[in-house]
This record gives C-alpha cells, structure tokens and sequence, in this order.
C-alpha cells in the first residue's frame, strides 16, 4: 500500500533544548496525526479484505456519507472501489506532486524560461485529467487525441500543468492542493490562470446536489485565498450515463423506491446553485473569479430521457472525447478571455 509519510520534527541545536513535556506533547501528537491517517482510510488499522471497498459505499441506505464535500480527505474505502483503486489514487497523486515541483523548476523563479508564458493550471478529475491522456496515472486509450488539443489550443499562450485524478470528488481535489500539488511559486503568482471542473463525482457517489455546491465552492474558496492569480470556474458538465443511478439508490432514489432517471436534475441544482455562490463570493476577492458554463454544446437535441447529451462528442455520456475536447477547450479560452 502507498501512503503519505509523515515529516519528522526538526530541532533547531543552536537554540534551547526543548523540555520533556514538550517533547513528549509532539510526540503524541504526532501519533495522533498518524492514527487519525489510518482511522480515515481503514477504521480497522489493518489491511482490509479486498471486498470492503465493494461492500462500503460513499453514502449508506440512511444518507449518510462518509466523507464530507468540504472537509479535505484523501480516497478511503467510501471513494475507492478496489484496493488497486486505492493504491493507484496514491501513486497518481504523488506523480502529479512531482509534476508541480518540475513545473516549477523548469519554469524558473519568475517563469522567464518559458517566454513569459502565463501559467495555466487546470484541476479536476477524469474530465480535465483527460488533457495528459490519463486517467488516475495510467495510459487511457478512451483519450486517444486529447493531449493534442492541449497543445494545439493551450500551448501556444499559456504554459500548462494539470493537476487531476480520475474519479476526483470535491472533497479529494481540496485535500491534494493541500497536500503538495499547490506549490508557493505557482499560488503567488498573480498572473496565473486556474482553470477548475469538479463536482461531477459528488453527484456520482450520491451527494446531494446542496452538498455538492458546498464542496465545489470550498474548493473555489480555497484556490482564492492561497493563492494571487485567477480563478475560472466551469459549471458541471451534463452527464447521460443514467445507467448508474442504480448504484446510488438507495439512499438516492424515486419516492417508489426506484432509481432517478437522470443525473441532469442534480447537476442543473447543483450548478444554480453555484451561480449564485459566484455572485456573492467575487466581491470578496477582487472579482479574480469567473465562472463560465461548457455544457450547452455537450447536451443532446434529441428530448431527455432517452438522450441527454450528444454521444458524438460524449461517446460514453460522461467524458469529451478529441472532438468534444475542442469545444471545451474553445470554451475556456474564450472563457479566460481578456481575464
């Protein structure tokens, strides 16, 4: 299993010794900070039978879920579906650490190494993780033709990073930036573009469409204050794979006890709810933040429910192939125009 290793404390010899009360305060906290690690990705600090990521779903029959849309959290048994989902998770989030820092490296101390090209980082999940034609770390082939549009439409103006793993709640996107991907040089540059879609696999699990918009606008949130540049925010894309309504009912279900039909209701909610979240947020922050909707090229012209978005661009109802990748990418970039 690949976990984060925890930083060893640093004494400083030149200074005062500490005492031993507080060294033994350090100490247990330390392992309190340990304990609580392995009481979030496995209650029962042992390894877990490889079913338990099969038996433990994001939300039970009451409701309840288990983890919150705002609270940082790495994937645990509710967010991955296997053990080698779980480990994948970890490996991919250290590779895109390391991602960050060669950006970093390679762009110099004030991005000169790269014609002054503005930094643009993009965050997410499948959807954005699509750009580096991955998904959680690994070669996809459903993304064949997709790095090609980032560089074809990106590269030329802005200098890329993108920093996303597939199945990525909002609550997982919060703890990565938290936790290595967000370097210093990067948040406190003030020209610098993040481009953020998330919020999909909340729905997906069976967040409510109110915890969802919460979870979105905490991550909004946080990019704002940690960090000088700007944000554009995209709206959920529309997404047809009803099929997996099934998975989340209950608690998710018809007041007949039968799966919804569509996700489209959550994401309309959801994403309402979230226009009007920007309005109130801007302000705040110097109106370095946009919010920008893609959808309306993805969606379907023939009526719900038996489609609801167009497969031509959305082969599987849920992620833009090469040709749907141009839409988005023509949208964000007219979306970040003169911003």
């Amino acid at each position: 299993m690949v976990s984060p290793s925890m930083s060893s404390y640093q004494y400083n010899s030149a200074g005062s010794p500490l005492d031993n009360q507080r060294k033994i305060r350090l100490a247990i906290s330390a392992m309190m900070s340990l304990a609580f690690f392995y009481v979030i990705t496995n209650p029962w600090n042992v390894q877990p039978d490889a079913s338990i990521y099969e038996k433990t779903p994001m939300c039970n029959k009451s409701g309840k879920c288990g983890e919150v849309s705002t609270v940082p959290s790495p994937r645990t048994i509710y967010s991955a579906k296997t053990q080698e989902q779980y480990d994948l998770w970890w490996q991919a989030h250290a590779k895109l650490n390391q991602s960050a820092a060669e950006y970093v490296e390679r762009r110099g101390v004030s991005g000169d190494n790269t014609g002054n090209k503005r930094s643009l980082i993009l965050i997410g999940d499948s959807i954005t993780e699509e750009w580096i034609g991955t998904n959680m770390g690994q070669p996809e082939s459903r993304w064949n033709g997709v790095p090609e549009v980032l560089k074809e439409y990106f590269e030329p103006l802005f200098d890329p990073l993108v920093l996303a793993i597939g199945g990525d709640q909002t609550q997982h996107l919060l703890w990565r930036l938290q936790n290595g991907e967000l370097l210093p040089s990067v948040a406190k540059d003030q020209n610098a573009i993040f481009i953020m879609l998330i919020g999909t696999n909340n729905i997906g699990s069976g967040f409510l469409p109110g915890e969802t918009h919460l979870g979105v606008m905490a991550v909004a949130e946080y990019i704002l204050s940690s960090t000088s540049g700007k944000l554009v925010m995209l709206q959920i894309l529309p997404r047809g794979d009803s099929h997996r309504l099934q998975n989340i009912c209950p608690p998710r279900c018809q007041s007949n006890g039968e799966p919804f039909e569509s996700f489209m209701p959550a994401v309309t909610q959801s994403n309402n709810a979230i226009f009007d979240s920007v309005d109130a947020l801007n302000p705040k922050y110097e109106k370095r933040l946009r919010l920008i909707d893609c959808g309306e090229e993805f969606r379907s012209s023939v009526p719900p429910p038996n489609h609801e978005v167009d497969t031509n661009v959305m082969p599987d109802s849920l992620h833009p192939n090469a040709k749907g990748s141009k839409i988005l990418a023509k949208c964000i970039l007219h979306g970040i125009k003169d911003f």
